[in-house]
Parts: C-alpha cells; structure tokens; sequence
C-alpha cells in the first residue's frame, strides 16, 4: 500500500519553488518499505528519482499539469503505486482555474426517490467561491431524469428508467471555468417481484371447482406491471 504526502492534489509550483515528494509504502510481508523502495516518476517528464524524501524543483519540470507516480516495491518484487496531479508554471498567473469534481461513479438499487449528486470536492486553487453548472450529457433512451437545481453543489435527481446516467458538472471562480467532470450513475434492478394467492376455503365440497386469485408486484421496478408466468397446485 502506497500514500502519498506531499505534493497534495493540485498543488501548484512556479518559477524556482522546491518541493519535497514524500510517501509512505508498507507490505504484509516486509513491513515498513524504507524510502530507498520508492521511485518517482512523471507522466511528461519521466523518471524523477529514488527516495522519500526527493527535492524536486519546478524549474526541473515541464511547465504543465503533470501526474506523479509513486512506486513502491517489496522484496519480493510485488508493486504498489500512487498517483498525484501538480501544475507547473514558470511565472504563476494571478488567477488560476478551478477543479470540477463531480464526485466517484456508483450503481444504485431502483428507486422513485432522489438520488444525490456530489460536487462538494470541487476546489479553486485561489480560494475563490465557486458556481456550479450540471448538465446531463447523456441517459437512457427516453429517459427526461434531470439535476433538479443544476446550479447547486449538491443537486439530485429522480431515475425514470433503468440504466446509465452521466452528469457533467463545470464549476466557476467570477473569472475562469474549470474543464468539465462527469460522473455515472448506474441504476439496476435486483429485487424480485413479490407474488400473492388468496386463501380458500379449507374445506370445499368434491368435484366443485376452487377459485385461486394471484397478484404480483414488484415496487422496485421501474415497470410496476408484473405478469404471473406459472400458478401451482400441491397436495399436502
């Protein structure tokens, strides 16, 4: 298991500005993986060095958002890997754009009551306050399900049909938008219909026909109408 401690997500560094990349590595096995077991690397610059901690500095670094990769190895051989996004600039701009995050991709149970949407982990690297904007970017054929108020962090909709819904959400500073964030929810169907006879008489004369009644229903389906494909008589 690998954690990274610094950088933190979306840090920023410019001009001649250092930082130390730590991370912290264990193992069932080995225990405690020292720093001499990790080895940092960037996505456009690659290999960066060995240790925790490592003294990297911006001016060493493409100018642009890079993804660094922490990675562990045991004794024996087996991998562990964390990543971590930073900007680099070499003159740090007076207002940067904001970070959409449209929160983790799930699949729900069918359900006629509002399912919640989550952009609270949205962040403007300034500190400015934030504006929202959801979007559905695409559903299930002939669904109209929408954000009941697109401009809240944390709107919510209400599913009409089985299936994959995506929202995109695109959050602003007064200034800037970030690049949009989607997220997929996916909604199913597990749970069985439920079938019902009536009782009839417990005693009932011979050769005279006994009337059965059946109802199904299925309240977690997005098709209330349920058929009865087979009715079964036992003798006990």
């Amino acid at each position: 298991f690998v954690m990274i401690d610094s950088p933190s997500d979306s840090q920023i560094l410019s001009g001649l500005q250092v930082v130390g990349l730590r991370a912290t590595a264990t193992d069932p096995e080995d225990g405690q993986l020292g720093g001499a077991s990790i080895n940092w690397a960037s996505d456009l610059d690659g290999p960066l060095g060995t240790g925790s901690p490592l003294t990297v500095s911006a001016a060493d670094l493409s100018e642009s958002e890079h993804v660094l990769t922490a990675k562990a190895t045991d004794s024996m051989g087996n991998q562990g890997v964390a990543e971590v996004t930073i900007q680099v600039f070499r003159v740090r701009p007076a207002n940067l754009p904001p970070k959409a995050d449209a929160g983790a991709d799930r699949t729900v149970e069918w359900t006629q009551n509002p399912i919640g949407l989550d952009g609270t982990a949205s962040s403007d690297p300034n500190g400015d306050p934030l504006s929202y904007a959801w979007s559905v970017a695409s559903g299930p054929a002939g669904s109209s399900a929408a954000p009941d108020d697109p401009s809240s962090a944390t709107p919510s909709f209400v599913p009409d049909l089985l299936g994959t819904y995506v929202f995109e959400l695109v959050v602003g500073d007064g200034k800037l938008e970030s690049a949009p964030d989607s997220v997929e929810i996916t909604v199913v169907d597990t749970t069985p219909p439920q079938a019902f006879c009536n009782a009839p008489p417990t005693i009932v004369p011979v050769h005279k026909p006994i009337l059965f009644k059946a109802t199904a229903t299925d309240i977690g389906d997005a098709d209330p109408d349920v058929t009865i494909t087979a009715f079964d008589c036992f003798k006990v």
